[in-house]
């Protein structure tokens, strides 16, 4: 049992990435105009998260509904793509499904050191995922919200990758009242965002990697920029990233690094500009004992490591 420190009782720095969600999507009724660097107070959402803190374990376990409980254990789906395995959930309420079959196609595809750079690779791996968008009307069983994730491994080799969202920024915009922002209700589709883990298929202490993906194109992206473009964690990560829709492809209209000149100015899709604020990734790296994290600049956040 424990009490939250008392600084977190002066409120939470609002970030710059915040401070442009609100004004961007016209929040400024739930939080008031906001400038970065300041500090916004939630004194009902502080009482409810120091709550929630000093609920025991046992109390914890007790709130859990039966339904939840036995929903906690899960069948994988695991795939083979440049000796590493890949797994993501199996279950018809993920975009997981549809992910492994994507790495297959690119696996036929051969695509061993591929140039990120190259229009030629960029305009496949937009193929491979409006096909396997449209084929299975990944639009009509899946919305892209927002998300919110965790990764985590520990010293005994545990992986844990928690994905939540909302159905789209800010959700309903309306507080409840615990001080806490309500997702909007009833939409009948499915959230796209997915848990991913990447295990060295060769070495047990090889690479490992736990993160999570709000779509199917960002997490091939990231996958392929880890395995097939071998970039370290970091460049994987704010590496720039298409936004790919329905017969439709954007590119990021702040986010530096940007995509290079051949495939921007000789694109062969319809493309917007996509402004911000931008979807963050956040990543666990281990090889043998050594941990690595990366926090993605997009969501403004900071990786820790205990």
């Amino acid at each position: 049992m424990y009490s939250l420190p008392f600084p977190f009782r002066q409120g939470i720095k609002v970030s710059i990435q915040l401070a442009q969600a609100v004004a961007n999507f016209k929040k400024e009724k739930i939080f008031g105009p906001l400038e970065t660097g300041q500090y916004l107070l939630q004194n009902t959402l502080a009482t409810t998260l120091e709550r929630i803190a000093n609920i025991s374990e046992a109390e914890l376990h007790s709130h859990l509904s039966k339904f939840n409980e036995t929903a906690l254990t899960e069948t994988v789906k695991v795939t083979k793509f440049k000796n590493f395995e890949i797994y993501v959930p199996q279950n018809d309420e993920s975009v997981g499904q549809f992910l492994v079959d994507a790495l297959n196609e690119l696996e036929k595809m051969n695509l061993n050191d591929a140039v990120f750079a190259d229009p030629s690779y960029a305009h496949e791996l937009v193929d491979v995922v409006q096909y396997y968008q449209n084929e299975n009307t990944t639009y009509n069983l899946f919305h892209e919200g927002t998300i919110s994730d965790v990764a985590v491994m520990d010293t005994e080799d545990y992986y844990v990758s928690l994905v939540t969202g909302m159905y789209q920024f800010f959700g309903s915009g309306e507080r409840s009242p615990d001080g806490y922002l309500r997702d909007k209700k009833g939409q009948g589709t499915m959230n796209s965002n997915m848990p991913v883990l990447i295990l060295d298929g060769w070495y047990i202490c090889g690479r490992r990697y736990v993160f999570s993906a709000n779509n199917l194109g960002s997490a091939l992206q990231i996958i392929s920029n880890l395995l097939l473009h071998k970039e370290n964690v970091t460049d994987a990560i704010e590496a720039p990233r298409l936004y790919i829709g329905n017969w439709t492809v954007g590119f990021e209209a702040s986010h530096r690094p940007s995509f290079p000149k051949e495939i921007t100015e000789h694109s062969p899709w319809k493309f917007n500009l996509i402004p911000e604020p931008y979807q963050s990734i956040n990543i666990v790296f281990k090889n043998k004992d050594e941990l690595s994290s990366h926090s993605d600049s997009r969501g403004g956040g900071i990786a820790s490591r205990f």
